[in-house]
């Protein structure tokens, strides 16, 4: 049965390119507890079935996320109404982690 999740935030690691440095997507569970998961995990998650990802940026509108090989970055995330880049996620806004 595949785990379905709609995606509030991302982390990124501003040092990679653009595209590729958001490193975790994540969101909130109607428990309200938090959820966060590396990009690679819902990655694999996505293509093995386990898992579906959407961002709600529109009300009520849930956009799902599909990986794409892209040519100079290998798979990424992005929504069906991306082109080749995931603007998408681009447009979420940034958790930032706490090392303290």
């Amino acid at each position: 049965m595949t785990s379905e999740f709609d995606v509030k935030y991302v982390v990124r690691n501003h040092s990679l390119p653009k595209f590729k440095s958001i490193t975790h997507i994540g969101g909130e569970l109607s428990s309200g507890d938090r959820w966060q998961i590396p990009v690679t995990e819902a990655i694999d998650g996505i293509q093995s079935g386990r898992f579906a990802f959407t961002i709600t940026r529109k009300e009520d509108q849930p956009e799902p996320l599909m990986v794409l090989n892209h040519p100079l970055y290998g798979p990424i995330l992005k929504s069906r109404f991306d082109g080749r880049e995931p603007e998408s996620l681009m447009t979420l806004p940034e958790h930032v982690t706490s090392l303290f």
